[in-house]
């Protein structure tokens, strides 16, 4: 199959500031929104592979991250000649180190954007760095070829997350399941680690569609793996605050 080039109408490069689950979720709906987009565009047995470019000291000269690269393009090719898609590339490990080895391979992936598109990660902890990284990125990809940067809000809002953690699992939960979600991860304060864990365990049980009814039957007939994960005070908080969140929607005759 030959493949069409749509010049700006192309898939877009983008360079994701932040970490964690939010960028991950960011990346995902890039590549499915370009797929849909353009799907003659895409060759492969998937859409996209993620990569994680080690450091290489500015002694080594063994090329090995490049190699390996294309090792694994090779393979998500499949019976192709080349893998058209998307790589997830995470650059953190050059936090701080923008020497001669990440140039040539930012060159190198620059010069083969007419096969691959590109979303970056980058962590944006330490700001100084990250924008050093940034800069050296840009400065070297727009020679060649276009690319976005992202930055996610500092501290999104509660319904955000949520909305970001339901779209990446394909979930749908009503309006009271949602309601519950966001109040445990802003008033009550549990991290968005504690949410997720309790979200895969509820869509085990539940499946992709959660309501307020089949909630109370996952907590009627068993209990949450949030159990083990977190200390005995955090588990006894988090259950007295569904129960608190079942008073309010049922009445008390109905808590979990």
């Amino acid at each position: 199959m030959e493949i069409q080039h749509y010049g700006n109408h192309q898939p877009e490069n983008v360079l994701l500031l932040g970490n964690g689950a939010p960028q991950k979720a960011r990346a995902e709906a890039i590549v499915s929104e370009a797929k849909k987009q353009h799907p003659e565009w895409f060759e492969g047995n998937k859409p996209s592979f993620c990569f994680e470019l080690r450091y290489a000291a500015p002694f080594d000269k063994s090329f090995g991250e490049l190699k390996r690269l294309q090792g694994i393009a090779a393979e998500a090719a499949g019976r192709r000649d080349t893998f058209h898609g998307y790589i997830l590339i995470d650059l953190s490990n050059y936090l701080g180190h923008e020497e001669a080895f990440f140039q040539i391979t930012l060159q190198f992936l620059a010069d083969m954007s007419d096969c691959w598109k590109y979303i970056f990660f980058a962590d944006n902890k330490n700001q100084r760095e990250a924008k050093a990284l940034v800069s050296k990125t840009l400065t070297i990809l727009l020679r060649d070829i276009p690319c976005d940067v992202e930055e996610p809000e500092e501290n999104p809002p509660a319904p955000k997350k949520v909305d970001t953690m339901l779209e990446k699992q394909s979930i749908y939960c009503d309006s009271l399941v949602k309601e519950l979600l966001c109040k445990l991860m802003d008033e009550e304060g549990f991290c968005e680690d504690t949410v997720f864990a309790l979200l895969q365990d509820l869509r085990g049980y539940c499946g992709n569609r959660i309501n307020a009814s089949k909630l109370a039957d996952f907590f009627a007939k068993r209990e949450p793996i949030v159990k083990y994960i977190l200390p005995q005070k955090e588990y006894e908080r988090l259950m007295k605050a569904l129960d608190s969140q079942r008073e309010v929607w049922y009445g008390e005759k109905e808590a979990i």
